[in-house]
């Protein structure tokens, strides 16, 4: 069952398995934050709930990214998704793993709700979904050519055509909120799958 307004309705999804530990919890050791700080609790998230979490852009002329490692299986398809909402910046980029998918990523525009630049390769399907409070659910399924233990990178970017891993200096304060990080086997996202 998915609860949405003190509403239960009845999923008709195959069984999926959440890849992702900790699957909000942005401050786990699970997580890795490269020249980006997380604040948790620091917006209502889709579950109606103040468990969003905001992550910020450090002043380091670099890339600003949080990463989650994984295994991945060769020859399996992949669908990644997570919930954004724009704050100070607008935009959100998705890269799966290079060793299993090479240099696929997409990006997404928070204000707009539409699907920014995708790599030229490797991407199967992308989707931008309005959820609700200005958060949208961002996803895209890759096929995973071959097998990994290695990281999902949710990247801060500056607008809907920055490049892979975009360099900018921050300002410590202009993020995006975030909530329910989820990769899966499977040719689309299904309903989010907490997990610990």
């Amino acid at each position: 069952y998915l609860t949405v307004g003190g509403n239960a309705f009845l999923l008709d999804e195959p069984q999926r398995t959440n890849l992702v530990t900790f699957s909000n919890n942005f401050t786990n050791s699970t997580k890795n934050l490269q020249n980006l700080t997380t604040t948790i609790n620091a917006a209502i998230s889709p579950d109606g709930t103040s468990n969003a979490s905001k992550i910020v852009a450090n002043t380091t002329n670099t890339s600003h990214r949080l990463t989650n490692d994984i295994s991945i299986i060769a020859g399996n398809i992949y669908a990644f998704s997570i919930f954004a909402k724009k704050s100070e910046l607008n935009f959100l980029q998705l890269v799966p793993p290079s060793s299993s998918f090479g240099s696929a990523f997409v990006n997404f525009d928070l204000t707009n709700g539409v699907v920014g630049s995708v790599s030229a390769s490797n991407i199967l399907t992308t989707k931008i979904e309005e959820i609700k409070d200005g958060f949208f659910k961002c996803s895209f399924t890759s096929s995973a050519f071959a097998s990994s233990s290695s990281d999902i990178s949710v990247v801060l970017i500056q607008s809907a055509t920055a490049p892979r891993l975009q360099s900018f200096a921050g300002n410590n304060i202009n993020g995006i909120f975030i909530y329910g990080l989820q990769i899966e086997i499977g040719a689309q996202a299904s309903s989010y799958i907490p997990t610990a």
